[in-house]
């Protein structure tokens, strides 16, 4: 079976995006981890690496996000209706 270009533009693209899929999620799952040793290393907490740690930075984190994005929606939407 001959390659043709399409077929290898294809395929890098999708070799890309896999490697792409791949650094996203390895990013995600040692977010948290880089979070708590950033709050022992600047606060002197001794916060033991678990999962249950893990997890428990990963609900603040989204939550924090979360609230900070609803805020935000209130604050533009807030500003829309005083230029109106």
């Amino acid at each position: 079976m001959k390659l043709t270009t399409e077929t290898k533009t294809a395929s890098v693209g999708a070799l890309l995006l896999t490697l792409a899929a791949l650094v996203f999620l390895l990013l995600a799952i040692a977010w948290p981890l880089f979070f708590i040793w950033a709050l022992n290393t600047l606060f002197l907490f001794t916060i033991p690496y678990t999962f249950w740690t893990w997890l428990a930075c990963w609900i603040l984190l989204l939550t924090f996000q979360g609230a900070i994005n609803v805020r935000n929606e209130k604050v533009l939407s807030f500003k829309n209706r005083e230029n109106k």
